[in-house]
């Protein structure tokens, strides 16, 4: 049982953390579509949506640690979650002129339909007389500002891998569970407060200047997007030396 719960841990993470790097691509869209503003609605609708999937992953997580799982089982899940969440997030910076056209499709359908019933058609496969506008410039290393995906790296590293943090620790410190996991809102609330008051703005402030022919905002898209890359990267590589060094 207990391997099964943890299974459904990792794949809710995975799906979760997916959604959430995919999400970005709204704001591309709305950007290059001259809907700045849906696009950012859409984006919260995918973030928050996404969220639901904690309800899953922080009951059963505390079950599982009731429950005594192995410390050495609950890494290799946090681990193996992170890795995973990494690299489907690379593929989403790769091909990111790809997943911003499925996100004008559901803009397209959105003038006729609520945000939910609009995803669902964007989903199928059906042919619309639309004309998508296409990102020009591909990603590339070159584009990146170092600042930006930095604050990105900092934030994200703190959202991403707070509860996974918070767990583990539960494991060794059994007599202060409770204390440990108070923590958890202060390392989430220091990666939104970099969120909320840089990042986001940067981003916003971009993409609103796209009409005038202002291309900031590839360079704000991509750091920031790759940021979050390495950090689901490095937190998994980090929870991987720590497993090896106490193991």
């Amino acid at each position: 049982m207990l391997i099964n719960l943890s299974i459904l841990v990792s794949i809710s993470y995975i799906v979760l953390q997916t959604l959430i790097t995919t999400s970005y691509s709204s704001r591309v869209a709305g950007g290059l579509s001259k809907n700045p503003a849906l696009g950012t609605t859409i984006q919260h609708t995918f973030y928050v949506g996404s969220s639901v999937l904690l309800i899953l992953i922080m009951p059963i997580s505390g079950f599982l640690i009731e429950s005594d799982i192995s410390a050495s089982l609950y890494f290799k899940i946090v681990i193996v979650s992170m890795l995973i969440s990494s690299l489907l997030s690379y593929l989403i910076l790769i091909y990111l002129n790809k997943f911003q056209k499925f996100f004008q499709k559901i803009f397209y359908y959105y003038s006729n339909h609520f945000i939910p019933s609009a995803i669902l058609l964007a989903l199928s496969t059906k042919k619309i007389d639309y004309k998508f506008t296409e990102m020009k410039t591909p990603f590339s290393f070159k584009l990146i500002s170092l600042k930006k995906c930095f604050f990105s790296f900092v934030a994200y590293a703190f959202i991403t891998s707070s509860y996974f943090t918070i767990f583990l620790l539960s494991i060794y410190f059994i007599d202060h569970r409770l204390t440990i996991s108070q923590f958890n809102i202060a390392l989430q609330g220091f990666g939104t407060f970099l969120i909320s008051f840089y990042i986001d703005p940067i981003l916003s402030k971009s993409i609103d200047n796209i009409p005038a022919g202002n291309d900031a905002w590839i360079t704000n898209v991509y750091s920031i997007i790759l940021g979050r890359v390495i950090s689901l990267m490095f937190m998994s590589l980090l929870f991987l030396i720590v497993f090896i060094l106490i193991e």
